[in-house]
């Protein structure tokens, strides 16, 4: 771990960052639905049926599901206006309500949820409707949640979700199940997620802890940090930092403008920055590894007693073995095997040095 501190240390901005696009978001979640903390205004309770899927679609607001024992689906609505700090009256609303089609309803074992706008409104925006839905459902349920201005929130569910927000922040949390969630304006917090996973934001970064399965996750305007995943890992960003810690798997990241920090990796590993240092700790290799920048330094630190077939090129190039190494080495390349040969490891960068170490 005390190897990886400079790699840390790349990163002093990533936590608040992070912490302030996410606090943003909810936080302009909260001003938006301070009704949320009164009274509903609409509730509606679906009983007695095995309720299989979950569709909610709202013109601009936020979604909150959350599985629990019961059989039921409760939903809760609430509705605020979009250019006043102060509640509505009921008169108002429903005086409001006349440009817009509110729908929750039961069809078939699905539950359908909607708001929006009607194609005919002429309405002055003053008077626009914001749409929160808060929804209590059995554990085992598919979701499709979407909304055009707001975060969204999924937790403790099993079963397919697909999610969808063109101006918020997605929370996933303790769900099982085909995810697939995207964000053109937010950032993802993503924590205990079971069997397939695919994140995507445009306009935010990306924090994954705790997670099992076929992950990937895609920004291109923010930092990615993943922390005890196992499976098939991909992480991909067009402009911030990455930072894997305890990760068990395949595992390949890349960045077109940032760092990259590995610590905890067992697996293979394929990891490449246009623009910023590399720093692995790579505990067991279990197949091909590559390390790669166009513009920094390597530092590796790999198994010393795992046979490797290595090679290093760097304008310089440190290494120490532990175990037995048999090949070619100068000040600015190395190749050969260490213990006698094995999985391919190839770290290279073309404008920096690369450091190797035995662990």
């Amino acid at each position: 771990m005390q190897r990886l501190n400079s790699a840390v240390h790349l990163f002093p901005k990533y936590t608040a960052l992070f912490m302030k696009k996410l606090l943003l978001g909810w936080g302009l979640a909260l001003l938006c639905f301070s009704g949320m903390a009164q009274k509903p205004y609409l509730a509606k309770t679906f009983r007695g049926g095995q309720y299989q899927g979950l569709s909610i679609t709202s013109s601009g607001g936020k979604i909150t599901v959350t599985g629990t024992p019961s059989s039921e689906v409760q939903v809760d609505v609430y509705i605020t206006g979009s250019n006043t700090k102060t509640p509505l009256s009921i008169d108002e609303i429903n005086r409001r309500l006349d440009n817009y089609t509110l729908e929750v309803r039961q069809q078939g074992n699905q539950i359908v949820c909607s708001a929006k706008r009607n194609a005919s409104a002429d309405m002055n925006w003053k008077e626009q409707l914001i749409f929160a839905f808060d929804v209590r459902t059995p554990f085992q349920i598919n979701t499709q949640l979407k909304t055009s201005g707001g975060a969204i929130q999924l937790k403790d569910t099993e079963g397919n979700a697909e999610i969808q927000s063109s101006g918020g922040s997605l929370t996933v949390q303790n769900v099982k199940g085909q995810i697939k969630g995207n964000t053109s304006g937010g950032a993802i917090y993503a924590e205990g997620l079971r069997e397939s996973i695919d994140l995507s934001t445009s306009g935010g970064s990306i924090q994954a802890k705790n997670m099992v399965g076929m992950v990937k996750l895609r920004t291109s305007g923010g930092s990615i940090n993943i922390e005890d995943v196992k499976g098939d890992i991909q992480g991909i960003t067009s402009g911030g930092s990455i930072r894997v810690q305890q990760a068990k798997g395949k595992l390949n990241v890349q960045t077109s403008g940032g760092a990259i920090a590995l610590d905890e990796i067992r697996g293979q590993v394929s990891a490449q920055t246009s623009g910023g240092g590399v720093t692995a700790n790579l505990r067991e290799i279990s197949g091909p590894v590559t390390l790669h920048t166009s513009a920094g330094q390597v530092t590796a630190t790999l198994p010393k007693q795992t046979g490797l077939d290595l090679e290093a090129r760097g304008m310089r190039v440190q290494a120490s073995f532990d175990g037995t190494f048999k090949g070619k080495q100068d000040t600015k390349s190395l190749s050969g095997q260490v213990n006698g040969g094995g999985f391919p490891v190839k770290i290279t960068t073309s404008a920096g040095n690369v450091k190797l170490m035995m662990n």
